[in-house]
């Protein structure tokens, strides 16, 4: 099992990459002025390196850009299809844009690695058990994690399908399964990582760089 989860993000090459010398890639016609981001691009998708960026239009004087995977493996459990976004006023230039989009993909990959990396350790030490309880877990919040996060930072317990959630998300939460603690943390890239025992402290840690 360990060998699925040591899969690349987006694609089976080496995790390097390179930046391309070049600006996205546009799906539809050539907007007037390809330097900067004009209202030529609002409601474009591009594609630029392992990445699809989806152009929105123009709210409270920010365009927001939605940054998407171009390739996904089956074992990159998720809660969201996108990565994040990146907002920019209009006019900003692409060489400012694209550097944002590479921070949040290199955040992507390190918050993947993360998730299959534990995963994939605690089901070597605990087995079945652990994989049946993430499943558990991970299948009442998946199709709508945004709507439980938002009620369990109102209420900061919730129970459901057997599982006792506490926590304020987007930091780590507490999922009790049969008597026996689990730690869940749903990156804000999305990525689900679940880890056997209340180990909050070592998810803060880690967001904290110590």
């Amino acid at each position: 099992m360990a060998d699925q989860y040591e899969n690349d993000y987006t694609s089976s090459e080496t995790t390097r990459r390179r930046r391309p010398n070049r600006k996205p890639a546009r799906s539809k016609a050539e907007p007037r002025d390809p330097t900067c981001l004009t209202e030529d691009y609002c409601g474009l998708s591009l594609a630029y390196g392992n990445t699809l960026l989806f152009v929105g239009y123009e709210v409270n004087g920010l365009v927001e850009i939605a940054v998407y995977p171009r390739y996904r493996f089956g074992s990159d459990d998720r809660v969201q299809g996108h990565l994040g976004y990146v907002r920019v006023p209009p006019g900003t230039p692409w060489e400012e844009i694209i550097p944002q989009v590479d921070d949040l993909f290199d955040l992507a990959q390190n918050n993947y690695r993360t998730a299959v990396t534990l995963r994939a350790n605690a089901a070597r030490a605990h087995g079945a058990r652990f994989e049946s309880a993430y499943s558990v877990i991970t299948d009442i919040f998946r199709e709508s994690w945004h709507g439980f996060a938002l009620r369990l930072r109102r209420e900061r317990s919730v129970d459901k399908e057997g599982v006792t959630f506490s926590g304020n998300p987007p930091g780590p939460v507490l999922a009790v399964w049969r008597g026996e603690p689990y730690t869940v943390q749903v990156f804000t890239t999305g990525s689900i990582c679940v880890v056997k025992g209340d180990q909050r402290k070592r998810f803060v840690e880690l967001a904290a760089g110590k």
